[in-house]
């Protein structure tokens, strides 16, 4: 684990988040933990399948990490939302991508770019309340 991110904001609606995001924002920022964000090479987001929550989490996103985005993915398209379960399994496809240094990729994203290597990985979660967590992972070696 090379870094750990977490961060609130207060919400209108205790089950959404900012069109910002601005708890990604801040726990992306934490996690990176002075980092160059060009070292990460693939974002595990949390995306939810919603509109508003898909679009908040790719701003912020946008926001860390400026116009060249290391590669995204999810595990969701997949297997849906296992709610408490989701952070973790994240984790475990995060580890399997450095493992094997293969992307598990997104069928349905058109502008996603295949990593030459896996070595830094960061992952987001969200909780209902505007809680957010990222994780920075690092392929030991």
């Amino acid at each position: 684990i090379a870094g750990i991110g977490y961060a609130t904001e207060p919400l209108e609606h205790s089950v959404s988040l900012s069109t910002n995001a601005f708890c990604f924002q801040r726990s992306m920022k934490m996690a990176l933990n002075g980092l160059a964000p060009g070292l990460v090479d693939v974002v595990v987001m949390h995306a939810p399948g919603t509109l508003k929550g898909d679009r908040a989490e790719l701003h912020a996103i946008h926001r860390i990490f400026g116009p060249e985005l290391p590669a995204l993915t999810t595990n969701k398209w997949k297997i849906g939302h296992t709610f408490g379960a989701s952070g973790i399994l994240s984790v475990e496809m995060a580890i399997m991508m450095m493992q094997h240094q293969q992307f598990i990729s997104v069928p349905y994203l058109k502008e996603n770019s295949q990593p030459a290597q896996i070595r830094y990985v960061m992952i987001n979660a969200v909780g209902f309340g505007g809680n957010a967590v990222s994780i920075l992972l690092k392929k030991p070696g």
